[in-house]
Order: structure tokens, then sequence, then C-alpha cells
């Protein structure tokens, strides 16, 4: 009898014990959970801009001279046959700019093929005036720039043409907004989205 007494003891104790110890954890407090942070809020746009480390390569801005014939036959197509020489378009063509005049650049590349590649076209700005530009589209084009697209230009130029007309065109742009800002007029005009003005020569 001794023997299941001492047994009962010890179980009891046993049972006892883990209900103890069960209560106690139950007991203990439960850690608050841990406070949600804000949304961030979306950018608007009077918010002031964020510097992320990186720089943003603005193309530079600059205005295109689009000469056809009196059939629409672009100036450096075959087809052309309007008062222009594409092969010496520096003797008959100047601009005056900032009070000076000067020919026309056209620096022609020995390989056409090598000027329309993207990888000697880099997005530096270089002035070159009123200039020839063989880096363009299916042609090359008449083009007066560079200007850094990082700030903002209000410019004038006129362009004298070899049978002693002139004109003028003005162009405003606004810094770090591309080629949407730009604005262009000719001969004191109305002012167009463009960036590209047509004359028949």
């Amino acid at each position: 009898m001794k023997i299941y007494r001492i047994l009962f003891f010890v179980l009891s104790f046993v049972v006892f014990g883990c209900a103890d110890n069960d209560t106690k954890r139950g007991d203990e407090p439960i850690p608050a959970p841990a406070p949600t942070p804000d949304p961030t809020p979306e950018p608007t746009p009077d918010d002031p801009p964020v510097d992320s480390g990186s720089q943003t390569d603005w193309i530079p801005t600059e205005v295109t001279i689009d000469v056809r014939d009196s059939d629409g036959n672009y100036l450096f197509s075959d087809d052309y046959h309007g008062m222009l020489d594409c092969d010496n378009l520096s003797s008959m063509i100047s601009y005056t700019y900032n009070g000076e005049t000067k020919p026309l650049y056209d620096n022609k590349p020995e390989s056409l093929i090598e000027a329309k590649s993207p990888k000697s076209r880099y997005f530096m700005p270089t002035f070159y005036g009123l200039y020839v530009d063989y880096y363009a589209y299916e042609y090359p084009c008449i083009s007066f720039g560079e200007f850094d697209g990082m700030e903002s230009h209000n410019e004038a130029f006129t362009i004298n043409w070899p049978d002693g007309t002139h004109n003028k065109i003005e162009f405003a742009a606004e810094a770090c907004k591309g080629y949407d800002s730009i604005l262009v007029r000719v001969d004191d005009g109305d002012w167009e989205n463009t960036i590209k003005v047509t004359f028949v020569k």
C-alpha cells in the first residue's frame, strides 16, 4: 500500500506541477504588436526633386531645318531639283547669330555608314551653329545647335539663302523638359511646339 501511496503522490506532483507551469506561461504578458509604418505618400508635382545620386543625360536642344523643292522632294534626296547644291552648301548658305554672320558648317564624314552609327553619337552638347547633321534620320538634315538640354534657352538666328532671301527663326526651350517644351516661330509668326521648320528652296 505504501508503494501505491508513494506513486500517487509522485504522479500528483508531476500533474499539478505541469498545470502550474502552464498557468504561469499563460499569465505572462503578451508583447504588443509592432506598429504598422505609415504608407509612403505619392509624390506630387510641387514636391522637390529627390537626389537619387544618378544623373539624367538630357538630349541636346536644336532646331531642324527641313528644305524641299517645289515638288516636295527632300534636299538630300536624289530627286531634289531646287536652288541648293548639297556638295557646296557651305558656300551657298550662311547664318547670322548674336551679331555675327558665318557660313553653314558642313563637316561631312568620310563614311555615312559610320556617321549613322549610334556608337559615334553622344549626348554631350557641342555648338556648331547652323550645320549639316549627318547623324540624323534616313537622310542628313540641316540643324541649328546644339544647346545643353539641362539649361533653358531663348535663341534667335537668321538664315541667309543664296537667292538673297532671309528667314528669322526663334526658339525657346525649358531646362530638363526635352522636346515637349520647345517652341519655335519663323519670321515673327505664331509659336509652335515643334523642333522642325520647313522651307521651299
